[in-house]
């Protein structure tokens, strides 16, 4: 299953196509803090899910991006950040706990899906 996230799209609607496209992934969408001058994961917060992607950037070099199965983790990190201007973070489903995919960012979705599969018993 492919995914088209589109400006108009809130925060919300994206994670709720990802995780029905993966269901043993989750997606989160962070944004650096406004009175911040770096971007490391201290200064990142989460956004509002009844915002749209649209309302938290003005400009867009590109209008959506297309999300596939074939798509690496890095793959999707950089193109939200390319296009979006936002950070977005993939976790993976381990039984109980969700595990952040930051070791394992070359692994395609569809691999780190079934990789949440098999981790969690299903």
């Amino acid at each position: 299953m492919s995914l088209r996230i589109e400006k108009e799209w809130k925060i919300a609607d994206v994670k709720k196509n990802f995780s029905s496209a993966f269901p043993f992934l989750r997606i989160e969408i962070l944004r650096p803090a406004e009175d911040r001058g770096t971007e490391n994961e201290s200064t990142m917060f989460p956004l509002s899910e009844h915002l749209t992607l649209a309302q938290v950037r003005d400009a867009f070099e590109e209008e959506q991006v297309h999300i596939h199965p074939a798509m690496r983790v890095s793959e999707l990190a950089d193109a939200f950040a390319r296009v979006f201007g936002l950070k977005a973070k993939v976790l993976r489903k381990a039984g109980k706990h969700w595990l952040e995919t930051n070791k394992t960012d070359h692994w395609t979705l569809s691999k780190q899906n079934q990789e949440g599969e098999s981790l969690s018993g299903k």
